[in-house]
């Protein structure tokens, strides 16, 4: 947020308000409302006191002491979700779906939907979410363009004035659901709605509806399939999906499949985990994010328990391949890793060299073909075992929920200890040094042209 003489007086006057009223009252209320109970077994609760207490060892060992404008950060935030957050519960409760009653959610998950779509149906939540969601991404713009210098200050809680974290939360959130519902308004024009029941042609469902439909046949489905193969498998290239196979005249083959290439799939295992220790060592969010972004792809297959395939790995894999190029550029420019990093890159080569002609259907002879899936896994006719059979129970209970959501806080608080304090130092230095060019009569972040345009003209010097 541009800083001017508005928001200077806005965050004199509201800093000490928030910090000495809102923040304490957000944590008593948080403490009342903790319901302990809800940790109703031993194994339930050891998890939550080990994820307390590696929060509390991290925040121990790399303390953070926020001023008042990192705290104005923290509640910001509450505001912006909580806005966003009470405006679609609110129209969950309030929604009246006519002479069929909304749709009653079966489980944690299809209750997400029905929050989701009766708030879209009420209209108003959208209008909400969306009015701040375009405020926050047009002030950023503005700052942006106004000061480049704040991009590289995107992360940090006092920028925008203490909003850059719920500008982060409208761009992690907002909106890709608001591009996810865009692609259902030719669904939406044919006479489907939101939330109401009966409503367009064929099954007159909702997006509600169609969205629990959608969940409730994968979730529980157990039929088996011969390319099949669990989420553990896909990094190490164990089981590709055959999509194609032609015999032209009983010599030559034509074959498609989506394994890849095996050496970077099992170069991305190591990778990533290099990856996330650098970004710890180093301080680097960008190399945060790339881990992150692989995680929140990948590690939800792990729960699901129908018949899953390789293919299922390829949106992760893209994160995983970054990490690949991060670590082997770091490879190549350690001299007594260079030769390494250049015997990788020829085998890489060599090896996507070889598997060229069976991803694109290239007719090659048969004994080459065959050569590729002569050994298991890669041949049809190894399998790896079915889905579980029988009734499953929910995908996510509460108790799960309320634990993954305590370890998500935890695991944030852990990581702001950690980062905290390197950003609340750079904060600090930034401060100073512009104190200090103040008291010297001039500001670093005016341009330099500016500064020459009252200096003394440029006097020619005549030749001896």
């Amino acid at each position: 947020m541009p800083r001017g003489l508005l928001t200077q007086e806005l965050t004199r006057q509201l800093e000490p308000f928030a910090v000495v009223f809102l923040l304490p009252m957000f944590f008593t209320f948080s403490g009342l409302n903790t319901r302990l109970d809800m940790v109703d077994n031993l194994q339930l609760f050891l998890i939550a006191l080990a994820v307390l207490g590696l929060a509390l060892a991290v925040a121990w060992v790399r303390p953070v002491r926020l001023s008042g404008s990192e705290l104005w950060a923290v509640a910001s935030t509450g505001m912006v979700v909580g806005a966003i957050g009470l405006s679609f519960v609110l129209a969950f409760q309030t929604l009246d779906c006519g002479a069929t009653p909304c749709r009653q959610p079966g489980g944690i998950v299809e209750l997400g939907f029905g929050i989701l779509f009766r708030g879209l149906e009420a209209h108003w939540p959208a209008f909400v979410a969306l009015g701040i969601a375009a405020f926050l991404l047009l002030v950023r713009a503005a700052r942006s363009l106004l000061r480049p210098d704040s991009d590289a200050r995107w992360f940090k809680p006092a920028e925008m004035a203490g909003f850059a974290w719920p500008w982060i939360f409208v761009c992690l959130l907002v909106v890709p659901l608001a591009v996810y519902v865009a692609t259902y308004i030719p669904w939406l024009e044919v006479g489907h709605s939101f939330a109401i029941p009966n409503s367009g042609p064929g099954y007159a469902w909702s997006m509600d509806e169609l969205h629990a439909q959608m969940f409730g046949y994968h979730y529980g489905l157990q039929a088996g399939h011969a390319a099949s193969s669990p989420w553990w498998s896909w990094p190490l290239d164990l089981k590709p999906v055959w999509f194609y196979s032609h015999s032209f005249d009983l010599l030559r083959v034509a074959v498609t499949y989506n394994g890849g290439n095996p050496v970077l799939f099992w170069a991305s295992v190591p990778a990533v985990g290099a990856a996330l220790l650098l970004a710890w060592r180093r301080r680097s969010w960008a190399l945060l994010l790339v881990v992150i972004a692989f995680a929140f792809q990948y590690l939800p297959w792990a729960r699901i328990e129908r018949a899953t395939f390789q293919y299922h790995y390829l949106t992760a894999v893209l994160f995983a391949f970054v990490a690949v190029a991060y670590v082997l550029d770091e490879v190549l420019r350690e001299r007594s890793l260079r030769d390494y990093g250049i015997a990788f890159l020829i085998a890489m080569g060599v090896t996507g060299l070889m598997i060229y002609p069976i991803n694109s259907a290239l007719a090659m002879p048969d004994w080459y073909v065959n050569a590729t899936r002569a050994l298991p896994p890669w041949n049809y006719a190894f399998q790896f075992p079915g889905p579980p059979q029988g009734e499953r129970p929910p995908l996510i209970s509460t108790d799960i929920f309320v634990l993954a959501l305590a370890t998500v806080v935890s695991l944030a608080s852990a990581a702001f200890a950690s980062f905290g304090s390197d950003l609340l130092a750079g904060r600090v230095r930034e401060r100073t040094s512009s104190s200090a060019a103040a008291a010297e009569g001039g500001s670093q972040d005016q341009d330099p042209d500016d500064d020459q345009a009252d200096g003394p003209d440029e006097v020619p010097i005549q030749p001896g």
